[in-house]
């Protein structure tokens, strides 16, 4: 895990603390030794928290790991005007080209890589979470593409799903 900083330059905040330091220890005479120290020590670890926060800390965690959601246009007008065939010449039912492509697809994953399946016409329908294991040769789980819900393409809905 890596810290960064969006804008580096308000870290030079930071450089009040020593002049704050010595000003508390000055002023805060009336107090115990203790409390004079731990005031001074929570003020200045104040200070450098806001520098922090002003400067856009943060943690940075790179993964291998890869989530595909594969967005499927079932309206009518990909059934009608869509041609899929197999590699024979023969013409291939639209859901079933549509889920074996998914299918190979799915045998590229890695074994901890995420996929899930949405459909949509005019409605959006989520048929497979994102879920691990579609890549370690048991493929993904049983679905349909099926699905007619409502007339009409929204792909912004579906997206946004």
């Amino acid at each position: 895990m890596t810290l960064t900083f969006e804008n580096p330059i308000w870290l030079t905040l930071i450089a009040l603390a020593l002049p704050l330091g010595w000003a508390g220890l000055r002023w805060f005479s009336g107090m115990t030794a203790a409390r004079k120290w731990s005031a001074v020590v929570l003020r200045t670890v104040l200070v450098g928290l806001i520098a922090a926060m002003l400067a856009g800390a943060a943690a940075v965690r790179t993964s291998d790991k890869l989530a595909v959601v594969v967005v499927v246009d079932v309206s009518d007008s990909v059934r009608e005007f869509m041609r899929f065939t197999d590699p024979y010449g023969e013409r291939v039912p639209t859901t079933v080209a549509l889920r074996s492509w998914i299918e190979r697809a799915a045998g590229k994953a890695g074994a901890d890589d995420l996929m899930g399946v949405v459909v949509f016409d005019g409605k959006s329908i989520a048929l497979a979470t994102p879920q691990a294991g579609w890549g370690s040769g048991k493929g993904p789980p049983e679905f349909t593409l099926d699905h007619k819900a409502a007339s009409g393409t929204n792909i912004e809905d579906a997206l946004r799903f």
